[in-house]
């Protein structure tokens, strides 16, 4: 059964189903069952196999700069245990894949109704992901989680406000030990603004490309995506258009090295050519009139490991949206070391309903008819495309 468990903040968890002690304690009965399927009484040099890999996990991860617990003891175990799955087949024990863990660290709101919801878009993805079974999805807000929320985990998503208000701020050392150890990495937005610049060369080794103040920019304009390049990320995911605060003209890698573009498009001129400034427009900007620029992409890095960049995410019902919201989920999948099916991660198209539940209470002048049209229109096939702000 797939697993979809919200947090808010550090140490505050609100488990779905059984409590966590019930969990804590099924874990150790399922360990305790695969050891003595596999190996019953008789000695064996994998019974010191499962301890060594068991004891790597925890002293390769987080908890190897800080404090330990039971919980994160458990999730290793179980990790270790995912490991030896041809070991354990060959006693005639069946061992289903090792579920992916996939944590998604999110921002506080900062603007109005239905932009940067940044909790709300990682819940819906949290959800769907574990909808499609094979992944143990954690949602964190509020606040960093505990440093031992990461022991064990297989992909790391940030999706909140950048620059001194990212919520990696004071963090880097430990995402860049996450980095080290494979674990892949996505930003989603305004993340890919990182705290300082001297993460930049970081957020390069990471995931391939970041968002420069006085490079980049941050105009809101529709993107017409009219082909995707063969990768996982892109399976089952149509070309689309679609308005959103598409960031581009982003800092990359030289010569795009372990850089794969997804999303690609061009933006009209007139984005180009605004008032200069941080973020509205800049000399190298202005000088790539009709030009194709990268909106998302994924990477590897040498070490090992893989990155995501995804510079949409600025309207909360793009989500409705299947292909955008496909290309997204399939990117966090392939961070995790998912296989990707060919017709990407399945996903239940939300409802506005949907939407609006993971929202505060709407103001006054909410009006949700235009957004039920905007839905609709991308429900259909071949619709023309409708504007995310609801046609304001």
């Amino acid at each position: 059964m797939p697993v979809c468990r919200a947090r808010t903040g550090a140490g505050r968890t609100m488990p779905s189903g059984a409590t966590a002690g019930t969990r804590r304690r099924a874990a150790a009965g399922e360990l305790a069952a695969v050891r003595e399927a596999s190996f019953g009484d008789r000695p064996s040099p994998h019974r010191a196999t499962i301890r060594g890999m068991m004891h790597r996990r925890i002293e390769d991860g987080p908890l190897a700069a800080g404090r330990s617990s039971r919980r994160a003891f458990l999730r290793a175990a179980g990790a270790g245990v995912g490991g030896l799955i041809a070991t354990s087949c060959r006693t005639g024990l069946q061992v289903a894949p090792r579920e992916r863990r996939v944590v998604f660290v999110a921002g506080a709101r900062s603007h109005g109704f239905g932009e940067h919801e940044h909790e709300a878009g990682c819940r819906l993805l949290a959800d769907r992901l574990a909808a499609s079974g094979g992944v143990h999805a954690d949602v964190f807000a509020g606040g960093w989680p505990d440093d031992d929320a990461f022991t064990g985990v297989d992909a790391v998503v940030f999706y909140g406000d950048g620059d001194d208000h990212h919520p990696m701020a004071g963090h880097e050392e430990l995402v860049d030990r996450l980095a080290a150890r494979g674990v892949g990495l996505g930003f989603l937005h305004y993340a890919l603004i990182p705290p300082d610049d001297r993460c930049h060369p970081r957020m390069l080794d990471w995931i391939g490309g970041y968002y420069e103040p006085w490079w980049s920019v941050n105009p809101i304009w529709r993107a017409d995506v009219t082909a995707l390049p063969a990768h996982p990320v892109t399976r089952g995911v149509r070309p689309f258009a679609i308005d959103d605060e598409w960031y581009y003209h982003m800092r990359f890698r030289p010569e795009l090295r372990g850089v794969v573009p997804l999303l690609t498009a061009v933006p009209p001129d007139s984005t180009r050519h605004r008032e200069s400034g941080p973020h509205s427009g800049n000399e190298h900007v202005a000088a790539r009139d009709g030009q194709p620029e990268h909106l998302a992409w994924a990477a590897t890095r040498a070490g090992g490991g893989r990155g995501f960049g995804f510079t949409g995410g600025h309207w909360h019902w793009n989500w409705a949206h299947d292909d955008y919201r496909t290309i997204v989920l399939n990117a966090v999948a392939w961070l995790a070391g998912i296989e990707v099916p060919e017709r990407g991660i399945p996903s239940a198209t939300p409802t506005l309903d949907e939407l609006l539940a993971g929202l505060p209470e709407p103001p006054a002048s909410f009006d949700a008819e235009p957004f039920e049209r905007l839905l609709a229109g991308w429900r259909v096939r071949g619709a023309a495309p409708a504007s995310a702000d609801g046609g304001r």
